[in-house]
C-alpha cells in the first residue's frame, strides 16, 4: 500500500507525519536481512512531531516477549517524557497493518490514552485500514470476550434531604430501594459494587463490595466514578456503568443504548426530555471507559467537580430515553419523592 492508498482508506485526511509513520514502520521491516514471519515494526508519532520506530525484537535482551507497540511507546517516553504519543501504526513482515494485542492496548491506554491507532480494515481490496481510538478498541475487545461493564452504584452522598443515613436502604414497595436498582442492573453488568463512604460493615447485608471515594472531603459523584474506574482497572474491566443508588426505575436496556451512543472517547451518559420537552442530561447514569480515569483524577485534584462540565469536555455521547411513565431516571431525594415513587410503582 503506498501513501496515496493509505490516505484514501481512512475516514479523515491523514497528515503527512501520520503517513510518514506508516512509511517508517514499513522501512524498518524492509531493512531486515531475513524477514522473520514473527517480525512486527511499530511507529509512534508524538505531539511534538517526533516519530519513534521499534521492532518487536529491539528490546529482546531487556524484556522478553515485548511487542513492537510496547517497545516504541517505551522509547518514545524515554526520548521525551513530556511529548504525548498521538498516533501509532504497526506492520507485520508482509507490511500489512496489525492491531495491537490486548496487553499493548492496556499499556497504551495507561500511558497514551488519547492515542489514535491504525488498525486493519480490509474492505474490497483486502489491504485497507482505519484509524481507531483506544476506547473503541477496548469496547470491541469487551464485545469479543462478551464482557459486560462493571456496575457502580453511587451512594457516597450524605442524603441530608432524607434526614441522613443510607437512603438506598429505605423501603419502596416492600423492598429496599437498593434492591430495585440491583434487580434492574444485574442482567446488564458483569458485577456490581457500591460506592459509599463511612464504615462498610453497615452494608454487609447487601453482599456487594463497598468502595469508598479515593478523593478526600466527598467532592461529589465524580469522585464515586473515579473510585469505580480504579476498582475496574484493578480487576481487568474496561468500562463501568454508573448509576445513582436512588433511581428505582432504570431502563432494562440501559447498557446497550449507552454503548450505541458512546462518543469518540467511549463515554456516554443518559438523557431524557423533561415535562416541557427540554432534553435533560443525567450524568450520574453513564458508561465510563477506564482509559479516562487519570484525566478524571487530574480534574478532581484541580477542583473541577461538576459532572456535566467534565463529560462535555470529554465528548460524551447522549443516549436519549423516553420520559416514561415512570420516568426511568426518577431519583429519590426527599420523603415526598419516596411517596411519589410508591405511587408510580403502584401504577407502573
Amino acid at each position: 500500500m503506498d501513501s496515496g492508498e493509505l490516505a484514501a482508506s481512512v475516514p479523515y485526511p491523514l497528515s503527512e507525519t501520520e503517513r510518514a509513520c506508516f512509511r517508517e514502520a514499513r522501512a524498518r521491516i524492509r531493512a531486515l536481512d531475513r524477514r522473520d514471519p514473527r517480525s512486527v515494526a511499530c511507529a509512534i508519532l508524538t505531539g511534538r512531531g517526533q516519530i519513534v520506530v521499534a521492532l518487536n525484537t529491539d528490546h529482546e535482551q531487556d524484556w522478553k516477549g515485548l511487542c513492537a507497540e510496547s517497545g516504541a511507546l517505551a522509547d518514545a517516553l524515554h526520548a521525551d517524557p513530556r511529548a504525548e504519543p498521538v498516533f501509532s501504526v504497526a506492520v507485520d513482515c508482509n507490511e500489512l497493518v496489525v492491531t495491537p494485542c490486548d496487553d499493548c492496548i492496556d499499556l497504551l491506554a495507561e500511558y497514551a490514552p488519547e492515542l489514535r491507532v491504525a488498525v486493519p480494515d480490509p474492505g474490497p481490496t483486502g489491504t485497507g485500514l482505519r484509524v481507531s481510538t483506544l476506547p473503541a478498541l477496548m469496547a470491541a475487545r469487551a464485545e469479543r470476550r462478551h464482557i459486560q461493564p462493571l456496575g457502580v452504584i453511587l451512594a457516597g452522598g450524605r442524603a441530608t434531604r432524607m434526614g441522613g443515613g443510607d437512603k438506598m436502604l429505605n423501603t419502596l414497595g416492600g423492598r429496599r430501594l437498593i434492591d430495585h436498582v440491583t434487580n434492574r442492573l444485574r442482567p446488564q453488568v458483569d458485577a456490581l459494587v457500591i460506592n459509599a463512604n463511612g464504615d462498610p460493615a453497615r452494608l454487609s447485608a447487601l453482599s456487594l463490595p463497598v468502595i469508598a471515594d479515593t478523593m478526600p472531603d466527598r467532592p461529589g459523584p465524580l469522585a464515586g466514578g473515579l473510585a469505580g474506574l480504579d476498582y475496574a482497572a484493578a480487576h481487568g474491566v474496561d468500562f463501568i456503568l454508573s448509576v445513582a443508588g436512588d433511581t428505582p426505575f432504570l431502563p432494562t436496556d440501559l447498557v446497550a443504548r449507552l454503548q450505541t451512543a458512546a462518543g469518540p472517547t467511549g463515554l456516554a451518559i443518559a438523557a431524557s426530555p423533561d415535562a416541557r420537552g427540554q432534553i435533560r442530561q443525567h450524568p450520574t447514569v453513564g458508561l465510563w471507559p477506564v482509559v479516562l480515569r487519570e484525566a478524571l483524577r487530574t480534574a478532581l485534584t484541580e477542583g473541577r467537580h461538576k459532572m456535566t462540565d467534565w463529560t462535555t469536555a470529554h465528548g460524551a455521547g447522549l443516549a436519549l430515553f423516553e420520559p416514561g411513565p415512570p420516568d426511568p431516571f426518577f431519583n429519590i431525594n426527599t420523603p415526598d419523592d419516596l411517596a411519589r415513587a410508591e405511587a408510580l410503582l403502584r401504577h407502573a
